[in-house]
């Protein structure tokens, strides 16, 4: 397989700017080729994006987060004032997943970010176009790499930026989900992770069930063993290194769930 083929890289790019009267609208729903994600800053006022969810009217500085294919479009309606934007459409292996969950944690549009707006416009100027209009000149390897190292950098930042916004505004109970579902290999109890979110344990298996549709204790222990029987196949590690690997405090207790498993 050519490493061009899942690396992450750029399809296209561009820094907008729409005259007054200009149309300007996409409809995701028919755009090809599948797989391509797109970051779009929104520098002036005036972008709508519609989904099945309705319309939601883009502020000056957000981001908007769209992928081919999905059923939304944007565009700006109101033609009477110009609109300025960067954007960048990006493709490689695993990107598009990448974008799901994106889009479900933060939504479809990004408060303003000084930092994400810095990592795009360097994924800008890597791509081709600089600060000022200048070709960036590479060598055509050095090039690939430092690109995908680039979009690499662009997509951490807005996860790490979108999780930092996300516990600022959940509560202590949504918190402490996102812990759990974060980091189900820890071993630790329920009752430590409800302590330490500032909540009851008892709330904290209530909101989880209510929210996922299973107990903490079931999920847990499922998403454990899961792992821990990808360890023994995939690789060569001794039992109690699986265990430590996959959340069980010991390995007789990974040996204890995995014959109650195959008991039943």
């Amino acid at each position: 397989m050519d490493p061009g083929d899942v690396l992450w890289r750029v399809l296209g790019f561009g820094r907008q700017e729409v005259p007054p009267g200009a149309p300007y609208w996409f409809d995701n729903r028919t755009r090809r080729p599948a797989g391509v994600v797109y970051l779009q800053h929104s520098l002036t006022p005036g972008l709508s994006l519609e989904s099945a969810a309705g319309t939601v009217e883009v502020p000056a500085g957000s981001f908007v987060l769209f992928r081919h294919g999905e059923d939304t479009r944007y565009g700006r309606r109101d033609g009477k004032r110009p609109y300025a934007c960067a954007w960048v459409g990006l493709m490689g292996a695993g990107l598009e997943a990448h974008w799901q969950v994106a889009q479900a944690r933060y939504g479809a549009v990004l408060p303003a970010d000084p930092g994400l707006a810095q990592a795009l416009d360097r994924v800008i100027a890597l791509a081709g176009l600089g600060q000022h209009g200048q070709p960036a000149n590479q060598g055509a390897e050095a090039g690939v790499v430092a690109l995908a190292t680039a979009v690499h950098g662009l997509v951490t930042h807005l996860f790490a930026t979108g999780e930092a916004r996300l516990r600022r505004t959940h509560s202590p109970v949504e918190a402490a989900i996102d812990d759990l579902l974060s980091a189900p290999y820890h071993a630790r109890t329920l009752q430590a992770v409800a302590r330490a979110h500032g909540c009851s344990r008892e709330h904290l298996a209530r909101a989880f069930l209510a929210r996922l549709g299973s107990p903490p204790a079931t999920w847990l222990a499922q998403t454990r063993l899961a792992r821990a029987r990808d360890l023994h196949r995939l690789t060569a590690l001794p039992l109690a290194a699986i265990a430590q690997q996959s959340g069980f405090p010991s390995a007789q207790a990974l040996g204890r769930a995995l014959k109650r498993t195959a008991a039943g």
